[in-house]
């Protein structure tokens, strides 16, 4: 799969709205996201990465790295204790 079908994924979100986003099951459109077929042997920057449940699954899938971050110290340090 390539980066055009991960977009189609993002663009089908804000196709029906910003303000309908949250109607996603997050855990459904994190299992989009992560069955893509994208990460293997690759580096993966997670912007906005919460408690690191996505991150932790790329890796599963066997990107090479993957560089997580967020806003929130809070999301950071769960992150941290969840997958260390």
């Amino acid at each position: 799969m390539k980066n055009k079908e991960l977009k189609a994924v993002y663009d089908s979100i804000y196709e029906k709205g910003e303000e309908n986003f949250f109607t996603f099951s997050p855990l459904e459109l994190h299992n989009q996201v992560i069955n893509l077929d994208l990460y293997h042997n690759k580096k993966v920057l997670d912007i906005g990465c919460g408690s690191g449940d996505v991150a932790r699954r790329i890796v599963e899938k066997g990107a090479k790295s993957v560089l997580a971050i967020d806003y929130s110290k809070v999301a950071i340090d769960r992150a941290k204790d969840k997958n260390s």
